[in-house]
């Protein structure tokens, strides 16, 4: 079937190029959107676990008690809080979802109330179905006589399913943004969906050897520009995953009589900085007068610690919760203050949060950088060097860009974005970010290949330091290449780590009865 569909494609195209392009976008159009579909099912998964596991008796014994004797069950205050919208919202949302044309009817509102009510007991208490069974049974009866359609039913009972769950999701990622949320993998308890999740993340994140220095100074972080909550998020996990009883037994164990805890060396690796710095760097934000106590380091390491066991180890809250606890008294008496403690607790979590995401994205970009420095052959580096000028300038090859993803007609005008130098954004730098992008890649992502290119190389950089004639400005022109093809790099190992393992789920889930309606329905041409 495959094959005949190859032929008529190419008897009606009759051009063999065109007919690649063709099947070149197809490809990446599908792999792209299943990459998205896999993700976003996956958000769902882990939404709906964060809510199973919050969930308490109250709340599906309130939502139960409103049942009348028919079976039905209107909506209450407490469903429309937990789904973000009022009763009237939710009814007509429903409406607009489902086709049938009969439950668009008035008399149905009851109908669609108590599937919404179902739906939400069925996938947010579900560790509770014992308490309530009973009374889903007796509404599923309503349903089946009010409706009197199995088909007009299913229906139903499936647009209040996806509702309930996209309402669910937009609601805790929304609470609880800066915390494990895109791919809260931990809190799923479907051994598939935990590995799901561990393998949309893989080795991404695995504890690297630092680089070699001009490497090591790219993958840091633009001082203006803040990290986005999907990178604190995912970064979240990952500090998640390598929290262990022994390191939480670490931070505490020198926990002193009064229940301060000075920072051990644990905490500071974690947040990639010595102890004296991180005081110094919290220090200045604090703005509460009652804060500036003689002891005020003491109490800070204290702050630090807690919101590292807080915010990288919850799931070990019974190893650390006395030690936890009898901190906060410290911290309680040494301020006197409600709010100043308020506004203690709220910097250090801050500079955690930040901190501890920055050193696990760095060990991201090294792991990118290794994975093109794994591919980066002889062979790339003869065709990224044969586009030099006699005048020692570089034309940028395709292979850079290929392992940027960014077309070669687009490349110099984004990096330029990096730098505010008007003497870099003028129209004459134009060969001198093409000749710093190739030096920069060189450096990069060969540096085991030096001995073949390190003449280029040099008269590369002789060219720039006669044309560009200010060490300081050559210097930034090549700070922001180095930079923007780091993070280019990441991006490109990312997306296609999360492209391959979207088509491995999808391949895992295809079944004979799917490839053969899609063949089913091929012509006779």
């Amino acid at each position: 079937k495959h094959d005949k569909a190859r032929k008529y494609l190419s008897d009606q195209i009759g051009d063999a190029d065109a007919e690649k392009e063709l099947l070149d976008c197809t490809d990446k159009y599908i792999i792209d959107n299943i990459a998205k579909k896999v993700e976003k099912d996956h958000k769902k998964e882990a939404a709906i676990a964060v809510v199973q596991d919050e969930a308490s008796p109250d709340k599906h014994e309130e939502i139960v008690s409103k049942q009348k004797d028919d079976g039905s069950i209107e909506i209450d205050d407490s469903i429309c809080k937990e789904l973000q919208a009022p009763k009237e919202e939710i009814i007509d949302t429903i409406k607009e979802k489902i086709t049938n044309p009969k439950l668009k009817l008035p008399e149905f509102s009851s109908s669609l109330a108590t599937a919404i009510n179902l739906s939400y007991l069925k996938n947010a208490a579900d560790k509770y179905k014992g308490d309530w069974v009973d009374k889903y049974n007796k509404a599923r009866d309503y349903l089946s006589k009010q409706i009197g359609d199995a088909d007009a039913e299913k229906e139903l009972l499936d647009c209040a399913d996806e509702y309930v769950v996209d309402k669910t999701t937009d609601k805790v990622i929304e609470e609880k943004k800066r915390d494990v949320i895109e791919l809260k993998k931990d809190e799923i308890p479907k051994e598939q969906s935990k590995a799901k999740a561990k393998s949309f993340i893989g080795n991404l994140y695995d504890e690297a050897a630092k680089l070699e220095d001009q490497i090591e100074k790219a993958l840091g972080f633009n001082k203006d520009k803040e990290l986005d909550d999907h990178e604190k998020a995912e970064a979240l996990i990952v500090i998640e995953e390598s929290a262990s009883p022994e390191k939480c037994n670490e931070i505490v164990a020198d926990q002193k009589d009064d229940g301060c805890i000075e920072l051990s060396d644990t905490v500071c690796d974690e947040l990639d900085a010595p102890k004296e710095e991180i005081i110094k760097t919290i220090q200045p934000t604090l703005t509460n007068n009652k804060l500036q106590l003689p002891n005020l380091p003491s109490i800070l390491s204290t702050a630090i610690n807690l919101s590292y066991l807080k915010n990288a180890a919850p799931k070990l809250k019974g190893v650390w919760e006395d030690k936890y606890n009898k901190a906060r008294k410290y911290l309680s008496d040494q301020i006197g203050d409600e709010d100043a403690e308020k506004e203690l607790l709220k910097c250090a979590d801050d500079y955690v949060v930040d901190n501890c995401a920055k050193k696990v994205i760095k060990n991201k970009k090294r792991n990118a950088v290794i994975t093109v420095q794994e591919v980066a052959t002889p062979e790339k580096c003869d065709d990224v060097v044969s586009n030099q000028n006699d005048d020692g300038s570089f034309e940028v090859s395709e292979t850079i860009c290929e392992e940027i993803d960014v077309p070669v007609t687009n490349v110099v005008t984004e990096v330029k974005e990096c730098t505010q130098n008007p003497k870099l954004k003028s129209p004459e730098s134009e060969p001198w970010w093409k000749t710093a992008l190739t030096t920069s890649y060189l450096n990069i992502a060969a540096p085991h290949n030096k001995n073949q290119w390190e003449d280029k190389s040099k008269k590369a950089r002789k060219y720039l330091s006669d044309q560009i004639g200010e060490p300081d400005t050559e210097e930034e022109l090549l700070d922001c290449t180095d930079k923007y093809l780091v993070d280019n790099i990441t991006k490109k190992v990312e997306k296609d780590h999360k492209r391959e393992v979207a088509i491995a789920v999808i391949q895992e889930s295809a079944s004979p009865d799917k490839h053969k309606e899609i063949v089913s329905k091929q012509k006779d041409d």
